[in-house]
């Protein structure tokens, strides 16, 4: 969960090796129809029309977010940097 000014929304969360072995940390998730999911099933099985949306009928406005940063020595820190960015991101 990350708190923002409209408050606290879920995420998915991933920590990652990169080709030189550092770290980095990333928090992912979709704004669909202007709401945050965290997955487009959630989004699938909620919504009755997405039948018709899925054969091309309507569209379906679709948007993946993803925010990361390096890791280093201090997860906590890394953490800390992704809350504050969303704060100010979307306030």
């Amino acid at each position: 969960t990350l708190p923002t000014p409209g408050g606290p929304i879920q995420v998915n969360r991933a920590v990652v090796e990169g080709d030189a072995g550092g770290q980095s940390l990333i928090y992912f998730w979709y704004r669909i129809e202007g709401r945050h999911e965290v997955s487009e099933l959630a989004f699938q099985t909620r919504s009755a029309g997405f039948a018709r949306r899925l054969v091309g009928l309507e569209g379906i406005p679709i948007t993946t977010m993803r925010i990361s940063t390096g890791v280093g020595a201090d997860k906590a820190g890394a953490d800390a940097r992704v809350t504050r960015f969303m704060e100010e991101v979307l306030s």
